[in-house]
C-alpha cells in the first residue's frame, strides 16, 4: 500500500472534516480480507479527533465505507467485483438503518452519498 498517494490526495488535511491536520491513516475495510483488498480508495487520511470519532460512531464509519464504495462505482466497478473490493460486502440503506432505525431519510441519503 502506497500511503504517499493518500497523503498527496489529502494534502495533509483531514479527509473527513477538512479542518484538522491529518495524522492517521484509517482503513475503511474491515475483517480478514482487509489487507488483500486495501487500496488508495479505501484508506483515509484523518485528523486525531475524526479518527477517534470514526471508531466510536458507527454512522460516521459507514460514511467512509459508502465513500469507498462510491469511489469504486464511479470507476465502473459493479456487482461481484465490487463485493470483492469491499471485502465481501456491498453496503445498502439497510446497513444504516440497522445502526439507527430512527434516522431521517435525508441523513440516510447523505451518508450513502459519502464525503
Amino acid at each position: 500500500m502506497n500511503f504517499n498517494k493518500i497523503k498527496e490526495r489529502s494534502n495533509g488535511v483531514c479527509e473527513l472534516c477538512y479542518i484538522e491536520r491529518a495524522v492517521h491513516m484509517h482503513h475503511s475495510l474491515m475483517g480478514s480480507k482487509r489487507k488483500a483488498q486495501e487500496s488508495v480508495e479505501s484508506v483515509y487520511h484523518l485528523g486525531e479527533r475524526c479518527h477517534t470519532l470514526v471508531h466510536k460512531d458507527r454512522l460516521v464509519n459507514l460514511l467512509l465505507i459508502f465513500t469507498t464504495q462510491n469511489r469504486y462505482i464511479s470507476q465502473g466497478i459493479v456487482a461481484d467485483q465490487l463485493r470483492n473490493k469491499m471485502g465481501g460486502m456491498i453496503y445498502s440503506e439497510d446497513d444504516i438503518l440497522k445502526v439507527d432505525s430512527n434516522i431521517s431519510g435525508e441523513k440516510v441519503k447523505k451518508i450513502m452519498e459519502g464525503i
